[in-house]
């Protein structure tokens, strides 16, 4: 359930590498990074008023899970 007002904070692990394919790799990370976040946002949004057969409302996770990946995690959700 995602009640109002809900608080989701993300972290994102930094890292140096002189490794030209990891340094790639996390520059195309930043460059979605706002669009990511953007979506997530109107995903949260959508699940706080999105009703479930219970009644209530909750998040719908599998659209979250492609937005993460092992550089960036939910550390503390406020409201729950």
């Amino acid at each position: 359930m995602v009640p109002k007002g809900t608080m989701v904070t993300l972290s994102r692990r930094t890292f140096e590498s002189d490794d030209p394919a990891v340094c790639g790799m996390a520059a195309l990370s930043d460059l979605f990074r706002p669009a990511a976040m953007a979506k997530l946002r109107r995903l949260i949004d959508h699940a706080a008023t999105t009703p479930t057969d219970r009644g209530g409302t909750e998040p719908h996770a599998d659209e979250f899970a492609w937005l993460m990946d092992e550089n960036t995690a939910v550390t503390q959700i406020d409201g729950v």
